[in-house]
């Protein structure tokens, strides 16, 4: 799996997707190395098996979709952010994080409002990729209240670099 997913090629891509449906003992490695050579094709693959497979697999498969950065993963991504359990929240606020459009930053924005510290602190963190766009700067400002002491002095040092 490590092998093929050194290679970028649509072959080693199809065979590591063969790999993920068939080995349950190396589904954890065949996402990383999809996440690192996959395409839109394989995102779209990814999301469409995503609620047949254990709480594990969904989070891998998360990541490997914020890996790959398809447009097409983006309105999937910004589904989970309404879940339920703050791990799949957080989770997808670090893939949101690898896109660069408004839509993904006014999500992170508003994943910074979170009940969850955790998650908060996800957002903020991806959020401060963006430090000069005016909704991260409203974030990181309200963020400097938050009760959170880290959450807070990570939020001003946001707005200092802001």
């Amino acid at each position: 799996v490590q092998a093929l997913g050194q290679r970028r090629s649509r072959r080693a891509l199809l065979r590591l997707q063969e790999q993920f449906d068939r080995d349950p003992d190396t589904r954890a490695q065949s996402l990383r190395a999809i996440g690192r050579i996959g395409d839109g094709a394989a995102a779209r693959r990814l999301m469409a098996c995503y609620h047949e497979h254990q709480r594990w697999v969904r989070l891998g498969i998360i990541d490997a979709l914020g890996a790959i950065a398809a447009p097409a993963a983006e309105p999937f991504l910004a589904q989970l952010l309404c879940d339920r359990r703050p791990e799949v929240r957080g989770r997808a606020v670090v893939a949101i994080g690898q896109y660069a459009t408004d839509g993904a930053v006014s999500r992170l924005a508003h994943a910074t409002m979170d009940p969850d510290a955790r998650v908060r602190l996800a957002a903020l963190e991806a959020l401060s990729a963006f430090t000069g766009r005016p909704v991260a700067i409203e974030s990181f400002e309200r963020l400097c209240l938050d009760p959170i002491p880290a959450i807070a002095a990570l939020a001003r040092r946001c707005l200092r670099k802001a």
